[in-house]
């Protein structure tokens, strides 16, 4: 296990402790290590590992999000395309344009609302999905 790994899985374990004493302040904090985490297997080929890590902070983020959208809706569409871009790079083009395409529809209800802040994101979920169907 190297030095990055390490620390993510000693944050993972906190943050697990954490939210079961407390998971409405502490679930999202779950997720987003557990997101970090899959990215860094994605970069090191572990896509095992790292659909995994995705899988789990997916599931915690698309609860959040049912529950609470204005607050989460934005981080379930920043899991559901980097999941996307990870199944991409693991030659799994079916599963990839799909996470892509909730992203994308996620975000454009985002940029609807407020353009300033999410047009990027929508315009960068939108290109990832562009290449990948066209590649």
């Amino acid at each position: 296990m190297d030095e990055a790994e390490w620390e993510f899985s000693a944050s993972l374990e906190i943050s697990r402790r954490l939210a079961g004493g407390n998971p409405a302040k502490f679930d999202d904090f779950v997720a987003m290590v557990l997101s970090n985490l899959a990215r860094l297997h994605a970069c090191e080929n572990r896509f095992d590992e790292a659909e995994a890590a995705f899988t789990e902070a997916l599931g915690i983020r698309e609860r959040l999000a049912g529950e609470s959208p204005a607050r989460f809706n934005g981080v379930l569409a920043e899991t559901l395309h980097a999941y996307g871009l990870m199944l991409a790079q693991n030659r799994d083009p079916g599963r990839a344009a799909e996470n892509l395409r909730r992203a994308r529809d996620v975000r454009k209800s985002l940029a609807m609302a407020n353009p300033e802040r999410f047009s990027a994101d929508l315009a960068a979920t939108e290109a990832a999905l562009e290449e990948l169907l066209h590649a």
